[in-house]
């Protein structure tokens, strides 16, 4: 990917999130349909905080919220609950 390393997907396949270092970008997914066309949509874009080394990121159990941390120690956590 272009934009990022990391991905994730919410529980109910319904929005993909990618993570780069400085950034999540949010696309929305219909399950029924190729992953592809979901990447090639209009996506929405999260800044957040620096974090030296942003490695992972995950959606939160709320399937609301996205969680972000690095391998630098100490890992921060990053809790970040779009608009």
């Amino acid at each position: 990917m272009k934009n990022g390393d990391v991905k994730d997907i919410l529980s109910d396949y319904s929005m993909l999130s990618v993570l780069s270092y400085r950034r999540v970008f949010l696309y929305p997914h219909q399950p029924d349909k190729p992953i592809i066309n979901s990447l090639n949509s209009e996506r929405v874009l999260i800044e957040h905080p620096a974090l030296e080394q942003a490695e992972a990121m995950c959606f939160d159990t709320d399937n609301m919220s996205i969680l972000i941390t690095t391998e630098k120690l100490p890992a921060l956590i990053l809790n970040i609950t779009p608009n």
